[in-house]
Formats: structure tokens, C-alpha cells, sequence
């Protein structure tokens, strides 16, 4: 329980946060490609829609997709971080947040299909790279 506390008993510094996940993209990027949100999630919604019979194309199953396999494990190891740090509670936002995060993630949604990809990622991927052109996924 000591090493426990000593590790989670207090705030880590934000820039250690910052540079894991630093870390962990110039891996993805070294290795695979840019971390990616917006090709899991579709081939969630291309394979959930393929299963049901509202669409037939040739898709990969999740388990085997590598940007799906990577929104499962931002999913579960946000989890992990909420449980060991004690900070995990099921509870419901105001009417008032509700509404901002749908009206925000429907803006998101329209700017990543307009812009054929996810325009957070985009943009951030681009600034970490010092390249111009990620100015252009902001709308």
C-alpha cells in the first residue's frame, strides 16, 4: 500500500503526462502510423452496420484493425488511470455540459468529414512535425 501511495497518492506534473504521450506517438509514428482516432472508430460503426445487414462490404473485424485496436486500449487504459487513481465515479453532467459536448462533437464530426480525417489529430500531428499545413485542419 506505501509504493501504492508514493506512485498515486498525489497529482503527477502535467508535462510527464505530456511527455509519455509524446513518447508513445513518435513510437506509433516510428512504427505503424500517426495516432488515430477517426479510422477506428468508422471501422467500429462499418463493421457494427456490416453485422446487422444495413450495409455489405469486405471489413475488418475491430480485434484485428490496428487503429481500433488502439481506441481500445486509449479506452481501457483511460479506465486504468481513472481506477489507480482513485478517481473513477459514474455520474451525470448537467443538461448544460450535455449540450455543449453534443453541439462540440457534432462540429468535430462535420470539420473530419469536410476535411476527410480527423481535424484534432491532424492539426496536432502537424504542429508537433512543425508542418504548415496543419493550420488547415482547423475550421
Amino acid at each position: 500500500m506505501k509504493g501504492y501511495e508514493r506512485l498515486f497518492g498525489k497529482q503527477w506534473p502535467i508535462w510527464f503526462g505530456g511527455l509519455l504521450l509524446g513518447i508513445g506517438n513518435v513510437f506509433l509514428f516510428a512504427f505503424d502510423r500517426p495516432w488515430t482516432v477517426s479510422n477506428g472508430v468508422r471501422n467500429w460503426g462499418d463493421w457494427l452496420f456490416n453485422e446487422i445487414g444495413v450495409i455489405q462490404i469486405n471489413v475488418l473485424p475491430p480485434n484485428l484493425f490496428s487503429s481500433s485496436v488502439l481506441c481500445f486500449g486509449m479506452i481501457i487504459g483511460a479506465l486504468g488511470a481513472a481506477l489507480l487513481g482513485r478517481e473513477f465515479q459514474v455520474r451525470m453532467a448537467p443538461a448544460r455540459e450535455l449540450f455543449k459536448g453534443l453541439f462540440g462533437g457534432a462540429l468535430m464530426g462535420i470539420g473530419a468529414h469536410s476535411l476527410f480525417g480527423c481535424n484534432i489529430g491532424g492539426f496536432f500531428l502537424c504542429d508537433s512535425a512543425f508542418q504548415w499545413q496543419g493550420g488547415m485542419m482547423l475550421d
